[in-house]
């Protein structure tokens, strides 16, 4: 009995190692469709962990000092594994309570009432076991030092497994109950072993059984599809009778329209146009695209002009090809990269290269910065062209997107404007795309162009010093009230 209580204690250590960073990890991925993925949804997973883990380090000692009991430290395990349960069962309503506070603050709240008390429950584990296994003062260092070493062998495995294995693969709600079984198997198979407790252990049990059933009748959806990836909560979406979209973390990033068999929105034609300033066009790179419509648009008219498309997400693609109607060409090639990663080891040279890559609310932070386009500038032909996408109110607070990258573009080209995806010089608040067209020779102002406002405070975006995330803060908050609200 003394070697399976020291090999199932080895186990459970590792295991709560694991549990702690499932759940990290996992509350980027159960935030994000309300608030995001933003750097201050990181800080509030890590400071929430941080926090709940500190504290339960310091009460899990007391407890222990005061009852060092096995059937208390396993314990733990399952009301752990309750808790885990319980999230999917509360986590709209925390989400869309917590979302009246905005992007900033919103996201910390959440976490905190989220996850704060599972975290600190595991977190109050490996101190307990170090108290129960105490015996020798002259060899409490190294019982120390394995312990957590252990827990933290765990936690690298979760961290891995969450990531490389799990969330591509696995709903979230399905990796919460995976987890919370695997801490409730630790708890019933020690009491059961022992034979102690049987009765209370079942009971637990059966509350396990009862919220898994719970959060899976709680998961409605009326997505065509639904698919977990690296990158985000990915879904096909009817909206309307005219429009089919591809979102992540709910919000749209390709709608496609059967009645103009293309983009239903005007930004993919003006991304296009890019081509037609350029004279004999050959070669396009599409930075982005994985849904397809700006290849789309494209096409309409250069029908035999090549295409590189790379978009960061394989899913993307296959949902595009799938419910986008993103055919095969030959003319056409798709890359699964990093776009500037893919850019940088290119050894094409091309007309125009097309920038339109976002998270959900924001633009992806390095494919926007000075080092990007000067990248880009490398790459063109003699009188090739960048076309970069953007978005923002004409007006007031939400403009400093726009003016940043084009005042960035300056730096690089020689030649800049902007085109707005309406009239932008209306009146009213209100938002649009702007796309940023940039050369190193004079180019043909086709359509509105738009006049942006920049000033000695205008930032230029670069890798050192990327302030478009927080520049994007009152867009983003447009966009997930737009879109989360419903």
């Amino acid at each position: 009995m003394e070697k399976f209580n020291k090999n199932w204690l080895t186990l459970a250590l590792f295991c709560n190692g694991a549990a702690i960073m499932v759940l990290e990890i996992l509350g980027t991925r159960i935030v994000a469709p309300h608030f995001g993925t933003t750097l201050y949804v990181w800080t509030a997973l890590i400071v929430v962990t941080l926090l709940a883990l500190a504290l339960g380090y310091y009460f899990g000692g007391r407890v222990a000092d005061k009852k060092p009991k096995w059937n208390i430290f396993y314990i733990l395990f399952s009301a752990a594994s309750v808790l885990f349960l319980v999230i999917p069962l509360v986590d709209g309503f925390v989400l869309s309570a917590s979302g009246k506070l905005g992007l900033m603050w919103g996201p910390l709240v959440a976490a905190l009432f989220l996850f704060f008390i599972p975290l600190g429950i595991l977190g109050m584990i490996t101190p307990f076991a170090v108290r129960l296994n105490a015996k020798e003062v002259s060899r409490i260092g190294q019982l120390v030092g394995n312990f957590y070493a252990i827990s933290t062998a765990g936690s690298i495995f979760g961290a891995l497994v969450t990531a490389y294995l799990l969330i591509p693969n696995l709903k979230i709600s399905l990796i919460l109950v995976l987890t919370a079984g695997l801490l409730m198997i630790i708890t019933a198979i020690w009491f059961i072993v022992q034979k102690k407790g049987i009765n209370n252990t079942f009971i637990a049990m059966a509350i396990f059984v009862l919220l898994t059933l719970l959060t899976f009748n709680n998961q409605p959806s009326s997505a065509l599809e639904e698919v977990q990836s690296f990158y985000g909560l990915s879904k096909v979406e009817i909206l309307s009778s005219d429009l089919t979209c591809i979102t992540v973390n709910n919000i749209p990033q390709s709608c496609f329209n059967p009645d103009l068999n293309g983009s239903a929105w005007s930004y993919a034609g003006l991304l296009a146009r890019a081509v037609e300033m350029v004279p004999n066009p050959q070669h396009v790179l599409v930075i982005g695209d994985g849904g397809g419509l700006i290849t789309r648009e494209i096409l309409k008219k250069n029908s035999d002009i090549g295409i590189e498309t790379v978009d960061i997400d394989q899913k993307i693609y296959d949902l595009g090809a799938e419910y986008l109607h993103f055919e095969d060409r030959p003319n056409v090639t798709k890359a699964v990269s990093d776009g500037r990663q893919y850019l940088l080891a290119s050894k094409n040279t091309y007309d125009v290269i097309i920038i339109d890559a976002f998270t959900d609310t924001s633009p992806v932070l390095h494919l926007y910065t000075r080092e990007m386009f000067e990248l880009a500038a490398s790459k063109l032909t003699v009188r090739g062209a960048l076309a970069v996408n953007s978005f923002g109110f004409n007006k007031g607070q939400g403009t400093e997107v726009v003016s940043s990258i084009y005042q960035t573009l300056k730096t690089v080209f020689l030649d800049v404007y902007v085109s707005p995806s309406g009239n932008a010089d209306q009146q009213e608040r209100e938002f649009y795309n702007f796309v940023h067209f940039a050369s190193d020779h004079e180019l043909e102002r086709l359509g509105r162009v738009y006049d942006v406002g920049v000033n000695d405070k205008t930032p230029v975006i670069s890798d050192d010093f990327n302030q478009l995330e927080y520049l994007s803060l009152p867009l983003s908050g447009y966009l997930l009230n737009l879109y989360t609200s419903k």
